[in-house]
């Protein structure tokens, strides 16, 4: 009976990721769109393309020796402590939106400052991850390091890897790690999510490996006694009181927990009187970490004000909004905030609730739920490619290719995520072995996602705590999914059907480099000051403000500005060695620059206020240097503004080649070619082994 109720909960889990793969597979676009998708069949042919060569590589490692394939692993684990450096040395974020005011939080209470930002009150939330961002950077200052930020992406990075690690001691309880451990530390070397968020000042990275992490400690504990036992369920108990603190949605984590705990305390698989320690330890441990965080709160000079937050109800009914998919929406969030009491918040928020689930009806319901999980689970990068735009440091090569950087790492992102997507369904529907643990990923992907798609907003990065999981479930579904021998003749049909589906793929995406609107291509930007509270920067009459442009030796010709002012004032655009335009004008209508297209390491920018009255434009405080990462005294208004390349003709125009589009074609069709190559050679490449391990008999 125990055994039925696990099955059916990893079968339920199955039934969600196969919805799940039929959006990311088709219809991505179709939810919170703002990336340039490819055709979804295009999508299609690269995954299948994907898994047959997934079929040749467990075809390899099946044929490895042991010591080969321990060497394999060595080698993939230097790649990805190699890669993650390099990564954690070249890019350094500038922080923006939430992780830009608890970044600043977290500087001011590093240099001992008690005054909390407005922001606080509003997202209490918020608040320990503020707390926790400073007892991070109080050491580096301590010890003079007024940069710290390379330090603290090693520190993420570390941390994101402890679910590696807990990945492979499961995959090595389960008796998997060969072949899966291969395909599971693969896909940690190439996945994006691992990277931008291992950048992401933010508690995102801090939650995401918790899953794995207590997972695999509630193996070691099963799997020992004693005192290793004891320090097992301690540290299970601190990681969930730990994420619980930081992110309040990790609640489904403990629930999860629970009811795992309660099956198998009935299986009679875990003593109940282990069961009723750990449950309660867990309580008392969550329980403590919040009284130690309000009381740290409270002692560095933050007060609660009810009236200034937002009840929770108003995310709720936010997320409900039929004219949205579920996601923060700026017009919801005023309307609430900016009533004047808690109560009068509260009611207002109950009162849209309500109005718009009635307005919604049972099929209006239905539908908004399956776009909020469209929105939630269909991009295989979890928003990596919109997470990090702004840098203290990036290599040169990247800031000038970001548009072409974006197109393939979210091709491939989408790609494998299919190809996970398909293994993980598979080993959910058809394996019954460790269905304990198994069930409990079910329980957690179901808990999660349930929180979200039902009740409140969603962002693609809220599932990033599900992405170690689809990992792992995934390759584990590749490396146990059943292997047929082809006869030649089902091998031409295989390879005449993929060189179909690339060429047309290739002919695809290459049309869509010649046959596009022409658009803008971003260089750099500064971009705080645009959220939540907004500050200006003050030209007095007669006076001139000068600021710097960094290109890194790229071209633009497009500078933009953000204010609404009505003075007169004259903007000065130079390079190096000459002035590249100067314009004179009303401040509000030369917000938009042009200049020649220039390829320079820095442009130089003044703006001379002409008039008798203060001009005035958007600007941000930052308590760090925009160029130099180094923590500052006192934080300084930056300008906000954005510098780009734009085509000849400022107008869109349909089947206008793009520049260097035909280079672009050229990287496609051979990135094309290469990949049918491997596919050909998986399909064909036969050893006498792999002939008899594959020979099925009749």
């Amino acid at each position: 009976m125990n055994n039925k109720i696990l099955i059916g909960i990893n079968w339920l889990a199955a039934a969600l990721l196969t919805l799940v793969l039929i959006f990311a597979g088709l219809m991505p676009h179709a939810f919170l769109n703002r990336e340039d998708w490819v055709q979804p069949p295009v999508l299609i042919v690269v995954t299948i393309g994907l898994l047959i060569i997934i079929n040749g590589i467990r075809k390899a490692i099946e044929l490895m020796s042991p010591k080969v394939y321990r060497w394999t692993l060595i080698v993939l684990g230097i790649l990805i402590v190699l890669t993650q450096v390099w990564v954690a040395f070249n890019f350094v974020t500038i922080a923006r939106a939430d992780s830009y005011f608890v970044r600043e939080q977290a500087i001011a209470l590093a240099q001992d400052s008690q005054t909390w930002a407005d922001y606080f009150k509003v997202y209490p939330n918020n608040v320990n991850t503020a707390l926790f961002q400073a007892a991070m950077i109080k050491p580096f200052l301590k010890i003079g390091i007024l940069d710290p930020w390379i330090y603290l992406n090693i520190l993420r990075f570390i941390w994101i890897d402890t679910g590696l690690v807990a990945g492979l001691y499961i995959l090595k309880s389960w008796q998997k790690l060969r072949p899966v451990g291969a395909f599971f530390m693969f896909t940690w070397l190439i996945s994006l999510p691992v990277y931008s968020y291992g950048l992401f000042s933010y508690n995102d990275p801090l939650i995401m490996p918790v899953v794995l992490d207590v997972l695999a400690l509630g193996i070691f504990v099963k799997r020992h006694n004693g005192v290793m036992r004891c320090v097992g369920a301690l540290l299970a108990m601190i990681l969930v009181a730990f994420s619980i603190m930081m992110k309040s949605n990790l609640v489904v984590l403990w629930i999860a927990i629970f009811i795992i705990l309660v099956i198998a305390m009935l299986a009679k698989k875990i003593d109940w009187k282990l069961t009723i320690t750990w449950l309660v330890g867990s309580l008392a441990m969550t329980a403590l970490f919040f009284m130690l965080a309000n009381t740290a709160a409270l002692k560095s000079g933050y007060v609660k004000d009810q009236n200034q937050a937002v009840p929770v109800t108003s995310w709720i009914a936010m997320s409900f909004n039929p004219e949205k998919q579920g996601q923060y929406n700026g017009k919801d969030f005023y309307q609430i905030h900016d009533a004047k009491t808690a109560e009068q918040k509260k009611q207002l928020a109950n009162k849209r609730l309500i109005d718009r689930i009635k307005e919604l009806g049972p099929v209006g319901l239905l539908l908004h739920f399956n776009e909020k999980l469209g929105v939630f689970l269909s991009h295989g990068d979890f928003d990596s490619v919109n997470l990090n735009r702004q840098w203290v440091k990036a290599p040169s090569v990247y800031m000038g290719h970001q548009m072409f950087v974006r197109f393939w790492s979210l091709l491939v992102s989408q790609c494998w995520y299919l190809a996970l997507l398909c293994g993980a369904i598979l080993q959910l529907f058809k394996k019954r072995e460790n269905l304990l643990t198994v069930a409990f990923l079910s329980l957690f992907t179901l808990g999660l996602t349930s929180f979200h798609v039902f009740f409140w907003e969603v962002e693609p990065r809220y599932a990033l705590p599900l992405f170690p999981i689809i990992a792992l479930l995934g390759t584990l579904g590749w490396s146990t999914a059943p292997q047929f021998a082809l006869s030649t003749s089902k091998k031409a049909r295989l390879s005449g059907l993929m060189a179909v589906g690339v060429l047309f793929s290739t002919l695809s995406v290459v049309q869509s480099v010649f046959y596009t609107e022409t658009e803008p291509r971003p260089i750099t930007m500064q971009g705080i000051g645009n959220y939540f509270d907004r500050h200006y920067l003050q030209i007095n009459p007669q006076e001139k403000f000068e600021f710097t442009v960094p290109l890194q030796d790229h071209s633009a010709n497009h500078l933009e500005l953000y204010t609404k002012s009505n003075e007169i004032v004259t903007i000065n655009v130079k390079d190096k060695t000459k002035r590249l335009t100067k314009v004179t004008d009303n401040a509000r209508f030369i917000r938009q620059i042009y200049y020649p297209l220039t390829k320079a390491q820095n442009l130089q920018v003044s703006i001379a206020n002409d008039g008798n009255r203060p001009v005035k434009y958007l600007a941000g405080p930052m308590s760090y240097s925009a160029d130099s990462g180094k923590i500052l005294e006192h934080p300084e208004l930056n300008l906000r503004w954005y510098a780009q390349r734009v085509p000849d003709d400022p107008v869109k125009t349909i089947g206008k080649p793009a520049p260097k589009s035909y280079n672009a074609a050229t990287i496609i069709v051979v990135n094309a070619a290469l990949f049918m190559i491997v596919i050909l050679a998986v399909t064909w490449f036969e050893h006498p082994d792999v002939v008899t391990i594959f020979t099925r008999k009749k």
